[in-house]
């Protein structure tokens, strides 16, 4: 599902993140009426697929050796920063999985703000298919990236899931620049799932190429959860 890897993860989420939506793996407002206004000249376009040694999803190891793959189209109109694409993956038991979403995101001094949404779909098992809305916020603090994002699956669950976020670009003797990232999972009984701190870095093959290995360690708070560790590569394509 969605890290927000924004890898996109986190996701990936995360986004690769990714959430990176938050993709299921990992991981994403209309606040006031504007006059419409015409697309800006920054339409783009980006395609990203990777592998990852797990799935984990927010605090939870979902299954072995996933491939994964993303397709994502974003504007600016009427103020707004406009997001919507598709994200579907592939694990080693065939397990297949699709997800769809869309988001809207406003700078309103204080933070961004951002609402979305996410279709899971599991072609493997439709009975487990659902919906969820997100609302998020985000701001630049002492050269930090802090956010909190609260998902609600309106469909199946019924529940919420919030993740607190925090990331910085770092430099690192013989590596360079590193992008390090933290987060922790709070559930909708008001308990701490885990805590995830990732390391990624990014090169750039050519102005339009990129490919960025990451590895990552989930740290379980409570019973449910047990300790992960992840690694992988995503590859992204902007047009």
């Amino acid at each position: 599902m969605n890290n927000k890897i924004r890898t996109t993860i986190l996701g990936g989420l995360l986004s690769a993140s990714i959430a990176s939506p938050a993709l299921a793996g990992d991981f994403s407002e209309p606040i006031e009426v504007a006059a419409p206004a015409a697309p800006a000249a920054s339409d783009a376009i980006s395609f990203g697929a990777g592998y990852h040694s797990i799935y984990l999803w927010r605090g939870t190891n979902l299954a072995s050796d996933l491939v994964d793959w993303s397709l994502e189209t974003s504007t600016s109109a009427a103020g707004f920063d406009l997001t919507a694409g598709v994200w579907a993956a592939r694990d080693n038991s065939g397990g297949e999985e699709v997800d769809v979403y869309a988001s809207a995101s406003k700078e309103l001094g204080f933070a961004t703000v951002e609402v979305g949404y996410i279709l899971y779909y599991f072609d493997n098992d439709t009975s487990s298919n659902t919906q969820e809305v997100y609302l998020g916020l985000s701001k630049e603090v002492a050269g930090f990236d802090l956010s909190v994002t609260s998902y609600y699956d309106f469909d199946q669950g019924d529940e919420f899931y919030t993740e607190f976020g925090a990331s910085k670009s770092i430099a690192l003797p013989v590596l360079g620049d590193v992008d390090a990232s933290v987060a922790v999972g709070l559930n909708d009984d008001a308990d701490f799932t885990h805590a995830q701190a990732t390391l990624s870095q990014s090169f750039d093959l050519n102005s339009a190429v990129s490919v960025t290995p990451y590895v990552s360690y989930s740290y379980a708070l409570n019973g449910s959860f047990s300790d992960e560790f992840v690694a992988g590569a995503s590859l992204g394509f902007s047009f």
